[in-house]
Order: structure tokens, then C-alpha cells, then sequence
């Protein structure tokens, strides 16, 4: 359980420093996957988490709940349930906000070797699009049930 507080720590103070921290925190095999990535490694993981920080200005998250599964087989998991704010560049740096939850398994040393995110990428991302937005709108109004 001390893995999962370490590492929500880790993630609610992300920044550029925590960059070159991520060989601490994560496996060398770490397997990261969100809507837009999926990729294998530290050095991968460094690079999506240098975009992000590229990409979203005034980047804060915040972990709101988590449940933790135990150790099995040297592995334990936990949940999370989370939002993530900041200024996107895709929005000429307006304020933005997606909240998401994330899988999240640590080997026996603590260290984080899988970490996936599952967010609404269709409504907390592209419906904000100047170009694409109204149409995943409608999209949305057209698929609900009435």
C-alpha cells in the first residue's frame, strides 16, 4: 500500500523534475496505455509524458479515490479515479478538465509495470474541437437514448 501513496504523490506533483524520476517510479518494461498511446518502456513513457507536458500548460492532477487490490504473485493492483486539469494548446490555452480512472499494477520493489488510463476521449477531448466538436455533439445527441 506504501507503492500506491508514493505514487499518487508522484502523479499529483508531475512536473518536468518528475521527468527524469520516471526510472524510479516505473519498471524498465513499464506498460503505459491511454486513448492516444500505448507504449512499452521507460524511455517511451518519458516521451508520451513529455508531450503532455508540452501540450498542457498549468498541468494539474488529482487522484479523488483509489482501491487496492493486495498482493498476488509479487504483483499488486490498484484503481484510481481521477481528474486531470490544465491549459491545452490545442484550445489556444483555454482551461480544460477530463476525468478518468486509471488501472494501475506494482511489482514486489513498488514499482509501477503497467499503468492504463480510461477516459472519454470522444466527449472530454475531440467534442471541444472547433472542427470536429459540433459533429461529435450531434453524434452524441443522435446515439443517446430518449
Amino acid at each position: 500500500m506504501d507503492a500506491l501513496g508514493r505514487y499518487v504523490t508522484f502523479l499529483e506533483g508531475f512536473d518536468h523534475a518528475a521527468l527524469a524520476r520516471c526510472a524510479e517510479v516505473y519498471a524498465a518494461d513499464v506498460h503505459f496505455r491511454d486513448p492516444f498511446n500505448d507504449v512499452r518502456g521507460v524511455q517511451a513513457l518519458q516521451r508520451v509524458f513529455a508531450a503532455m507536458l508540452e501540450q498542457v500548460g498549468d498541468l494539474q492532477f488529482r487522484v479523488h479515490a483509489s482501491a487496492w487490490s493486495g498482493d498476488r504473485d509479487g504483483h499488486a493492483a490498484a484503481l484510481l479515479r481521477w481528474t486531470l486539469a490544465g491549459r491545452l494548446r490545442a484550445f489556444g490555452r483555454r482551461a480544460w478538465t477530463v476525468d478518468g480512472c486509471s488501472e494501475v499494477v506494482f511489482d514486489a520493489a513498488g514499482r509501477v509495470t503497467a499503468h492504463h488510463d480510461y477516459w472519454d476521449a470522444a466527449g472530454g477531448l475531440y467534442a471541444r474541437l472547433p472542427l470536429i466538436g459540433p459533429l461529435m455533439r450531434w453524434l452524441a445527441r443522435r446515439l443517446a437514448a430518449h
